[in-house]
């Protein structure tokens, strides 16, 4: 729909976790509209051993992984040492006040 709008993409993959990290880097290499790609690299330090295979950044880049599928492999063993946090940690508070109420 973008593109027959000659609207550009910039896909987020923010701290999403290196899955949704790759299947956007996958979604960027196949449009010709694709803008960028907003990434933090270093979201969390276990970002590259819970998959194997996942590219690191260089120079504002990630190479496209030729192997087969999304091109990275999970590590169960590795991912069962980080739990998932609770709906109450991942909820957004609003840290902003204004003239003493929290907005």
């Amino acid at each position: 729909m973008a593109e027959s709008h000659y609207v550009y993409v910039a896909p987020h993959d923010g701290s999403s976790g290196p899955i949704q990290e790759m299947a956007n880097i996958h979604l960027c290499a196949s449009i010709p509209n694709f803008f960028m790609l907003e990434h933090i690299a270093e979201d969390v330090p276990w970002r590259h051993k819970v998959v194997k295979g996942s590219p690191i950044e260089k120079n504002g880049y990630i190479d496209v992984p030729d192997r087969p599928g999304l091109g990275i492999e999970l590590d169960k063993e590795e991912i069962s040492r980080y739990p998932i946090p609770s709906h109450e940690d991942m909820t957004y508070r609003s840290t902003t006040s204004y003239a003493g109420i929290n907005i």
